[in-house]
């Protein structure tokens, strides 16, 4: 009896302590929830915000950008010490005296970590144009101009007129710009050597004067016009595709010239602009192959047109 009382007192002892310990084990557990609720997710929100204002180092959140004199001071020099990274490489810009364009403007940076990386910097400053060239009145953009002149008989009377507008024309190039000079008539063409693009130098512009001057000492040609030798020279030089082409002639010449063109100058990478001089026989092909290839096409008025009335020399038709 003794021994069944000792036995029995042990597992009334363990079933209290067993029924105490499941509500205190929950309410510890609800009490542990509820503080973690608060603290990670309705605090998170303002922590997270925090720490971003902290990293950012905004005066006031809510106030607008150009207000936050912070963010100007360290986006400066981060930006500066960037361009100075010895590995830095910017794209080539013309002289300042070519025109401007709107629209953002690239430079590309290597990373300096990485060599296979680059980072891009986008600036908002205006794009530089490339700078203009005219010849007789047609106007046009580029870097690279070949001026493609007939030196057939029928131009041999006004080819003083031509030298003067040449070299009117290459006077106004800019230092960053390039030319070649290229004379046609029937035979093989005579372009001014070297035959690759010249810088637009006052050595160059001179060597131009002198190849002109050897070019009016020379026979008057004979024979039919036609520009395909020299159209194609201009549009294959060995030193790079020509951004614009001047092509100046005053009469007729093969419908295959046009065809030519359009199979040499894929896409129109090249413009062509066209100048009817003197007779206007020539005039619907010449509109047609500048149409083609991005061009303008003009006709110069002459002494010898048949239009006595109108302005010798300089007036231009469209």
């Amino acid at each position: 009896m003794n021994a069944a009382r000792r036995h029995s007192h042990p597992s009334s002892s363990h079933s209290r302590v067993w029924t105490l310990a499941w509500p205190v084990s929950v309410a510890l557990h609800l009490l542990a929830f509820i503080v973690l609720y608060f603290v990670f997710v309705r605090a998170g929100g303002s922590l997270a915000q925090a720490t971003v204002i902290r990293r950012m180092q905004f005066i006031e959140p809510s106030s607008p950008l150009e207000d936050r004199p912070q963010i100007r001071a360290q986006s400066a020099p981060a930006l500066s010490s960037l361009l100075e990274l010895p590995t830095a490489r910017s794209l080539a810009i013309p002289p300042i005296g070519a025109g401007l364009s709107e629209g953002p403007s690239v430079i590309g940076l290597d990373s300096g970590r990485n060599p296979g990386a680059a980072t891009a910097i986008f600036s908002t400053l205006p794009r530089q144009r490339p700078p203009e060239v005219s010849f007789f009145g047609s106007a046009a953009t580029g870097y690279r101009i070949v001026f493609v002149v007939d030196r057939s008989g029928s131009m041999w009377d006004q080819f003083s007129l031509v030298r003067d507008e040449l070299l009117a024309s290459l006077a106004r190039l800019e230092p960053s710009q390039q030319f070649q000079l290229i004379f046609f008539s029937s035979g093989p063409p005579i372009q001014m050597k070297p035959k690759v693009f010249l810088d637009a130098s006052p050595a160059n512009k001179q060597a131009a004067y002198d190849f002109l001057q050897a070019i009016a000492g020379l026979d008057p040609a004979s024979g039919s016009t036609d520009p395909t030798p020299a159209l194609r020279a201009a549009l294959t030089m060995p030193s790079g595709l020509a951004d614009v082409i001047f092509l100046l002639s005053d009469g007729d010449f093969p419908q295959t010239v046009l065809a030519m063109v359009n199979r040499t100058n894929p896409q129109a990478r090249t413009q062509v602009n066209t100048i009817g001089f003197g007779y206007k026989g020539g005039s619907e092909l010449l509109r047609a192959l500048a149409g083609a290839n991005r061009g303008s096409f003009r006709f110069v008025q002459t002494s010898r047109s048949p239009s006595p009335d109108k302005s010798p020399l300089d007036t231009l038709l469209p």
